[in-house]
């Protein structure tokens, strides 16, 4: 299978990759052993096309305690990548909403003009937001009170924002 997939042939364009060539890839070195190597694809792969699915397969084979640093790396890789609307759409799909409004704040004069080429991505996972208000809201709110049941395990995809909240010590 290596070999095929080493043999020259016309390659889709690098806009254009799916990652079918570096799943390929990746599933031959898997078969034989050579995670490393793979995690090495991987990493390329994600580097080159900020492909989130690779990044979380990636991240998902490191040891204990290393995929933070590693998704640190990561997010500033995508920061830096040469074609902006491609980071801003990573950020958004990784849900890094922050960094995607400091990409965007950074890097308005390359973004502009170039996001209607941009192929959206919808995640097919279920989403849910809730929004809640302090008591008086809109008008004069009750400062202080206490939202409990935000600490718990929501599961490993699961995202929470606040806004004009604090946490308690």
């Amino acid at each position: 299978a290596l070999d095929w997939l080493d043999k020259p042939r016309r390659r889709i364009e690098d806009e254009d990759d799916d990652g079918t060539d570096t799943d390929l890839r990746i599933a031959a070195l898997e078969a034989l052993g050579r995670k490393d190597e793979a995690q090495a694809v991987r990493w390329r792969h994600f580097e080159r096309f900020l492909s989130a699915d690779h990044l979380r397969a990636y991240l998902k084979r490191l040891p204990d305690f290393e995929d933070f640093e590693a998704e640190q790396k990561a997010l500033d890789v995508a920061a830096a990548h040469k074609q902006a609307a491609r980071g801003l759409a990573f950020f958004i799909e990784w849900r890094a909403l922050d960094r995607a409004d400091r990409l965007v704040r950074e890097r308005l004069a390359a973004l502009d003009g170039r996001l209607e080429h941009a192929a959206a991505r919808w995640d097919p996972r279920p989403a849910v937001g809730v929004v809640m208000a302090a008591a008086g809201y809109p008008g004069a709110v009750r400062a202080g009170d206490v939202i409990d049941g935000l600490d718990g395990d929501f599961g490993a995809d699961a995202r929470l924002f606040h806004s004009g909240t604090r946490f308690a010590a």
